[in-house]
C-alpha cells in the first residue's frame, strides 16, 4: 500500500490533478528473538537477549515485572542483551524485555532464571583417636545438586579394598585400623 497518491478529478470545465501525498507504512514494533531460560550456578554470568524491529527502538529489562536498573552486576538494563555477573540465589527469577518504538510496544516472553544450590560441605568428618583394632567411621554432610565424593588419606585418593569400604561415599568406613591407617583424611564433594 506505501506509494505516492493524487486524485485527478474531472469536471465540465476541464480536469485538475491534486498535488500527490506520500503514504509510507512504518515497520511494526515486533519482538523477533525471545530470552532463553537459564540454569546456572552461582557465581556464574547470566546473558538474557532479545531480537526486535521497528523504529526508534528502547528497550527496559524486568524481573519478575518490576524495572531493572544498571549498577551492582548488571548491565545493559536499557539495551537489547542484559548483564548479571556473579548471579546469586536473589537474582532467581523470570526476566523479560519491554520493546518500545514508534509503532508500539512489545513485550518479550519471560525467561526464568534458576541459581543452583552451591556445592558446599556442612558438615565436616571429626577426628578420631582408637585403638588398634577398632572400626572407624568417617562422614560428611554436604548440599548440592548431583553429588559425588572421593575421600582421600594424606591426599591421595582413598579406594575400596583392604578393609575402606565407602571412599566414594559420604561416610567411609575402616573396619579394623592400624598404624597404617593413621594420617589426615578429607572427603572432596563434586
Amino acid at each position: 500500500d506505501q506509494g505516492n497518491y493524487r486524485c485527478v478529478v474531472t469536471g465540465d470545465c476541464g480536469i485538475e490533478t491534486s498535488s500527490s501525498a506520500a503514504l509510507t507504512v512504518r515497520t511494526a514494533t515486533a519482538v523477533t528473538v525471545h530470552p532463553a531460560p537459564l540454569d546456572l550456578c552461582p557465581g556464574a554470568a547470566a546473558v538474557f537477549a532479545v531480537n526486535a524491529v521497528g523504529e526508534n527502538l528502547s528497550y527496559r529489562w524486568q524481573r519478575n515485572s518490576e524495572n531493572l536498573e544498571n549498577g551492582g552486576d548488571i548491565s545493559g538494563a536499557l539495551t537489547d542483551t542484559l548483564h548479571i555477573a556473579n548471579v546469586d540465589s536473589g537474582d532467581q527469577g523470570n526476566y523479560r524485555c519491554v520493546v518500545t518504538g514508534d509503532c508500539g510496544i512489545e513485550t518479550s516472553s519471560s525467561a526464568a532464571l534458576t541459581v543452583r544450590t552451591a556445592t558446599a560441605v556442612i558438615e565436616h568428618p571429626d577426628s578420631l583417636a582408637l585403638c588398634d583394632g577398632h572400626a572407624a567411621v568417617l562422614t560428611v554432610s554436604a548440599v548440592g545438586e548431583n553429588l559425588s565424593y572421593r575421600w582421600q588419606r594424606n591426599g591421595e585418593n582413598l579406594d575400596n579394598g583392604g578393609g575402606i569400604s565407602g571412599a566414594t561415599s559420604d561416610t567411609l568406613e575402616i573396619g579394623s585400623v592400624s598404624e597404617g591407617n593413621e594420617g589426615i583424611y578429607r572427603c572432596v564433594v563434586t
